[in-house]
């Protein structure tokens, strides 16, 4: 983990190129860079900034958005900025009232269960099992109730139980109603619950809420667990759902995701009137006046609008490469043919020369016979195919395991980004970047070991051998 003195795109680029040094690392060969969407550094040019800066010393590079901060960004600035904050307050603290209390749980067990707090658990990273499917959500054993914090991640975990809360709305209102404890938090759940407009919102959010869900269930999957790795294909169906709300159904018909990435949303959205919520939603407006229907209408519009902007950003990059790269997964490469769209630069040379050279050994390999069918070491035998002084084969298979370094989509990082702020959130005025890091280690090693810090045994005899260790050190270990 780096440090840098100021907040700036200049001193980031700075700390990639020192580190670049300190490794000794080839500058032309760095081909893939991730960062979080660089929330902390205003303006909307700061990627493209960054991009220029270092392609002074790493021509070849691609700069990409960490998948899954930046989706649940784009949704939490849309929200934030257009859905009346107590919206928010409602959905997480639905859940963290009963979480927060064993008591609670036992008392409103009947509440609990009927919601789907108690009973559906869907997969995180501390989980061991993965109960994300694509036709329904599976019951896996409940593991108990667990607080949901005020950051990006809350998105993943109140997605997941958002049609139940719609569901059972009216119940749990009466519910803080007849509370008997004398709770703060719950007097105000019951104002949210109280107020008509909420109803509306609330059921206008739960289906994004479930799509968002579906998307960051995906991305939390690690790269072994080939049937869940999300694709450009699932991740532009959300896209399209979106969509298919916002946009005129006879630009629609004629675009594509790359098309939609690229699309003015103010010239070719319908109007808001013809933006269909569903039934739920106009039920929940009937009981409002005219100006409170127009307005809560116009809201959440606004909301979809600028979560279609803020994933337009995302996956402007993104969904090429990945679209390119699907190309190359096994078994379909050897099945279907390789199409010259699929050759995309950097990773592939642009000149005709070279575009002709990687059809050459496309056709070339088709004519031998590959025993594995295994993506990684497939290509891994492409690579290496023939002796030491003649590779036939790389014109083609430098371009495409390049393409597979790109870090795109991938778990380990997102989860890396997400711990950081975490720890950076509570933390970051008493923690040095030193400390983060070993706490990140120390927990991702945990997670690894298939065990929590309540069940992990310290190792005492070393650690009493250990005369040298500072206090903070010894906390960390």
């Amino acid at each position: 983990m780096l440090s840098i003195d100021r907040v700036e795109i200049s001193a980031v680029a700075e700390a990639i190129f020192n580190l670049i040094n300190e490794w000794e690392l080839d500058g032309n060969l760095l081909i893939g860079l991730v960062t979080d969407g660089l929330p902390e550094i205003s303006g909307g040019s700061s990627r493209g900034a960054l991009l220029a800066l270092l392609r002074t010393h790493c021509p070849n590079v691609v700069h990409l958005q960490s998948t899954f901060p930046t989706v649940a960004m784009a949704f939490d600035a849309a929200l934030r900025s257009r859905i009346p904050c107590e919206i928010e307050f409602l959905l997480r603290q639905s859940h963290n009232w009963f979480a927060s209390c064993r008591k609670r749980q036992a008392d409103y067990s009947d509440i609990v269960e009927s919601v789907g707090f108690d009973l559906v658990q869907i997969e995180s990273h501390d989980n061991d099992e993965i109960a994300y499917d694509d036709e329904e959500t599976r019951i896996v054993p409940n593991r108990g109730l667990r607080l949901i914090p005020p950051e990006l991640s809350q998105w993943e975990d109140i997605g997941r139980y958002a049609p139940f809360l719609v569901d059972n709305y009216d119940a749990l209102m009466k519910h803080f109603e007849t509370v008997q404890e004398e709770c703060y938090e719950a007097k105000l759940l019951t104002e949210v619950y109280s107020s008509p407009t909420s109803a509306a919102y609330l059921r206008a959010l739960s289906p994004f809420l479930t799509g968002l869900r579906k998307v960051l269930v995906m991305l939390r999957v690690s790269s072994d667990r080939a049937s869940n790795v999300l694709t450009s294909e699932r991740l532009g169906m959300h896209f399209r759902e979106l969509a298919d709300k916002l946009i005129k159904q006879d630009v629609l018909d004629e675009s594509n995701c790359n098309d939609l990435c690229d699309m003015d949303i103010e010239d070719n959205c319908k109007s808001s009137e013809e933006i269909d919520f569903g039934s739920e939603f106009s039920k929940a407006l009937d009981s409002l006046d005219d100006a409170e229907k127009t307005k809560i209408r116009i809201n959440c519009v606004a909301f979809l609008k600028a979560y279609f902007k803020g994933l337009q950003s995302v996956l402007k990059d993104s969904l090429i490469v990945l679209s390119s790269s699907e190309q190359f997964f096994m078994p379909q490469f050897l099945e279907n043919t390789m199409e010259r769209s699929s050759l995309i630069g950097p990773f592939f040379g642009q000149t005709e020369e070279e575009l002709a050279a990687a059809e050459s050994k496309y056709r070339l390999l088709r004519m031998l016979d590959w025993k594995n069918r295994n993506t990684t070491l497939f290509w891994l035998d492409i690579h290496t195919y023939g002796d030491p002084t003649n590779r036939p084969l790389r014109a083609l298979s430098n371009g495409v395991l390049n393409l597979f370094c790109v870090p795109l989509f991938d778990a380990e990082i997102d989860r890396m980004f997400e711990e950081i702020r975490k720890f950076r959130w509570e933390l970051q005025g008493r923690m040095t970047p030193a400390l983060i890091e070993a706490a990140v280690v120390c927990k991702t090693t945990l997670w690894k070991a298939k065990v929590t810090s309540a069940d992990f045994e310290v190792p005492l005899k070393l650690l009493t051998k250990a005369s040298n260790v500072e206090p903070m050190q010894m906390a960390v270990v």
